[in-house]
This record gives structure tokens, C-alpha cells and sequence, in this order.
């Protein structure tokens, strides 16, 4: 236990998660819904902000009081994409589609 409430410690000093500037920086995805679980909420809606930011809009207390958090996910993008060119030198003849996430990054870039 002692190494989840590190990395929970190591998450919460990383920033205030309140805005997009300020968010809480994260090195996989499962981090963000460990902290979320860890503060007794419950996701109630996820988009993906620029930044790269996941933007969590959560319920806490039986819906009482609600709680929008912002993620850093820049480190398990880039990680997804190192993950995506390695796939495609694997398989240079094979096509790989881009998935909806680098669909949605290119989005963001693009407005």
C-alpha cells in the first residue's frame, strides 16, 4: 500500500488538477482512475482537451458535489504513438488505420 499512496503523492504535488495548465501529470492512463477511486468519485463524463489533457467531470457524495480534474496524459500519448510506428515498421505491406484517439489528437492540432 505504501507504493500506491506514493504514486498517488507523486500525482497530487504534480499540479492542482484544476485547470488545464495546472493539471495533474500522469505516466499511464490507470493512474488517473486510481486517484479517482482513491477520492471516493465517480466518472461521470471524459473528453480529451488540448494540453494534452484529460478532462474528468466526476461525482462525488451520491451526486451532491461535483468535481471537474484535468490530466496531463502527454507521456502515455507519446507512448501510444512510439507503441503505433513501432506496429507499422513490424508490418511495413500492412495498413494501419489511425486509431480514434491519434483521430481526436489530430483533431485538437488542427483547431
Amino acid at each position: 500500500m505504501t507504493v500506491f499512496y506514493g504514486l498517488l503523492q507523486s500525482i497530487t504535488s504534480s499540479g492542482d488538477g484544476l485547470t488545464p495548465e495546472t493539471a495533474f501529470n500522469v505516466i499511464s492512463v490507470h493512474e488517473e482512475y486510481s486517484l479517482i477511486q482513491e477520492i471516493g468519485a465517480q466518472l461521470e463524463k471524459q473528453s480529451l482537451v488540448a494540453g494534452p489533457c484529460d478532462k474528468m467531470e466526476l461525482i462525488r457524495k451520491e451526486g451532491k458535489v461535483k468535481l471537474t480534474l484535468y490530466f496531463n496524459v502527454s507521456i502515455p500519448m507519446k507512448a501510444l504513438e512510439r507503441q503505433i510506428d513501432a506496429e507499422k515498421l513490424k508490418s511495413p505491406n500492412h495498413v494501419v488505420q489511425p486509431s480514434p484517439f491519434r483521430l481526436r489528437l489530430q483533431w485538437l492540432a488542427e483547431h
